[in-house]
């Protein structure tokens, strides 16, 4: 198979497909052209495997800004106001 045909099927371009697959175990030399179905299959597998991890480790990074965010924003402290057993909406409204 083709590297570009690969980098295709993998929509990347085929210098990133090259960059990155040291990085995965793949050891293509940086003027090979075609590369064997066999190692194609295996280099899918990883790729997807990669961007599996990509997206979880983004979805995390987003949830900790997040929270990060969300922890900055919080409400001042509360008070604490004593409500009677029966109250109407009214009172409670002038009570908060």
């Amino acid at each position: 198979m083709n590297l570009s045909e690969l980098a295709r099927r993998l929509n990347v371009l085929p210098q990133e497909l090259r960059d990155k697959l040291p990085a995965l175990g793949f050891d293509i030399g940086s003027r090979a052209i075609k590369i064997d179905d066999h190692v194609a299959q295996q280099i899918m597998e990883k790729w997807a495997e990669l961007r599996r991890r990509e997206r979880v480790q983004e979805k995390f990074a987003k949830q900790k800004e997040v929270t990060e965010t969300v922890a900055e924003i919080a409400p001042p402290a509360a008070q604490e106001i004593s409500l009677p057993g029966v109250i109407t909406v009214r009172a409670f409204a002038t009570r908060l």
